[in-house]
């Protein structure tokens, strides 16, 4: 046991840290196998097309994509930018199967559709690419965190076992 004076640590390590050994098991953005990143951004993308669909004599034509915001969202959030890619793709293809004209419509999509897919396609991605840039900041500082305690347990073991005194 170790007898001296008690160590500050700060509040939010007190109710919020992991410890080491348990964060591989814990943390929920680790080690994801890569299908079940993309399998999980269909089933978002799916939810949100029924979602959609049942939705569908209250929105009418309007916001075709109203759910699927949130499908690339939780897509992105997940597995990151590949399978918000892939939620942006299948929420296109899906949004445009069911809420748009159909395919063998003679004439050209409207022009609200045209900004409504546009829209679409910009802001999901922008959504996909701020939630992969946060989840690399997010794992970056993980490990800076770690590397700056192991220097901290070297530095204080160095002067712990130090055979002769040193001066600070």
């Amino acid at each position: 046991m170790r007898f001296g004076p008690m160590r500050a640590v700060p509040i939010h390590q007190r109710f919020f840290s992991i410890p080491t050994e348990a964060r591989e098991y814990l943390d929920p953005f680790r080690q994801r196998v890569r299908s079940t990143r993309y399998m999980i951004a269909a089933l978002l993308v799916c939810f949100a097309t029924v979602a959609r669909y049942t939705f569908s004599p209250i929105l009418l034509r309007e916001s075709p994509f109203a759910f699927h915001y949130l499908g690339v969202f939780f897509a992105a959030l997940y597995g990151g930018f590949g399978p918000g890619l892939v939620a942006i793709a299948l929420s296109l293809l899906w949004g445009i199967v069911f809420f748009f004209a159909p395919f063998n419509d003679p004439g050209v999509m409207a022009a609200r559709d045209t900004v409504a897919i546009g829209t679409f396609v910009v802001t999901t991605l922008v959504i996909s690419a701020i939630l992969a840039s946060i989840q690399r900041t997010r794992r970056r500082l993980e490990r800076t965190t770690e590397e700056l305690h192991e220097s901290r347990a070297r530095y204080q073991g160095l002067f712990e076992h130090a055979p002769i005194g040193i001066y600070r």
